[in-house]
């Protein structure tokens, strides 16, 4: 699937959740939900990162389908390894300023970002709380 169709899933997947622009800093409990991730990560501890993530993940990586089901996430641990770097982001996940992405023609539009050395990750509200709903390695 080519990028442009990627951001328009993501996109039009957004829209449906009725995620509005946002301007400014960063919400505050977005902070509180990444330091959460970042410590489920470090631990390896697939549950828990899929507590605080919103499946299908939408996946833009290279010879990669563009969305991981939860289930696949849980039993699949070379995609955990793939997708953090096998722990590497924990750093960037849980202190890095995230950027909010506006472009509607861009992967990841109407969500909060984070670039870990190329490895993207989206954040939007869902179910009530910040999630990890997307990852991007432009590395590749």
């Amino acid at each position: 699937m080519k990028a442009k169709s990627i951001a328009g899933l993501l996109g039009c997947c957004l829209a449906a959740a009725g995620v509005a622009n946002a301007a400014g800093a960063p919400p505050p409990d977005l902070a509180v939900a990444r330091k959460a991730l970042a410590k489920a990560i470090a631990a390896h501890d697939l549950k828990e990162v899929a507590g605080l993530s919103h499946f299908p993940l939408v996946i833009s990586e290279f010879q990669m389908p563009p969305t991981l089901p939860q289930q696949k996430f849980l039993t699949d641990k070379a995609r955990f390894t793939d997708i953090f770097a096998d722990g590497q982001t924990v750093d960037c996940i849980r202190d890095s300023a995230p950027d909010f992405a506006l472009d509607p023609k861009n992967f990841g539009a109407d969500s909060w970002s984070i670039d870990c050395n190329g490895y993207d990750y989206y954040f939007a509200k869902r179910d009530g709380g910040w999630r990890l709903i997307g990852f991007a390695n432009i590395n590749e």
